[in-house]
């Protein structure tokens, strides 16, 4: 039986929290904004916006959207995860701390890394062997 593997991102960004803020308990693929005001069933397809990642500190909330190839827009998903934060009842008590952007991508692309250094958006490269190796992977099966 084929081991199952893990999605790329959700790899990509549990291996760098883990060294990254490793005494403290992020949330992964977290709804943010405010509820819908409708039935539960309906709640549950309510098309609240996902964050790859947040991580609560005493002083700080890092909000963090994992990329295999960050691009431009990827900061306007991020700047709206930050509005959406103060929208999400469930971090109330932390509406009040700062937050700070960040953008982990495996693959470079300077227009997005200059771009998020203008907007005081932390750009992180990170690329573990694993991940290289399934983009090489992916780009021989696309030839």
């Amino acid at each position: 039986m084929a081991e199952k593997q893990v999605p790329f991102e959700r790899r990509l960004i549990r291996e760098w929290l883990a060294k990254e803020f490793p005494n403290e308990m992020p949330y992964y693929n977290i709804q943010i904004g405010p509820l819908p005001e409708v039935p539960e069933a309906a709640y549950l397809k309510s098309g609240r916006r996902r964050a790859d990642g947040i991580v609560v500190t005493q002083d700080i909330v890092y909000i963090i959207e994992t990329k295999r190839r960050a691009r431009p827009e990827t900061i306007a998903q991020l700047e709206d995860y930050a509005r959406l934060f103060k929208l999400t009842q469930e971090f109330s008590k932390h509406w009040e701390k700062p937050i700070k952007l960040i953008i982990l991508t495996v693959l470079s692309n300077q227009s997005t890394e200059d771009l998020s250094f203008s907007k005081n958006i932390r750009y992180v490269l990170f690329a573990p062997q694993w991940a290289l190796d399934r983009l090489q992977e992916q780009l021989e099966s696309e030839e």
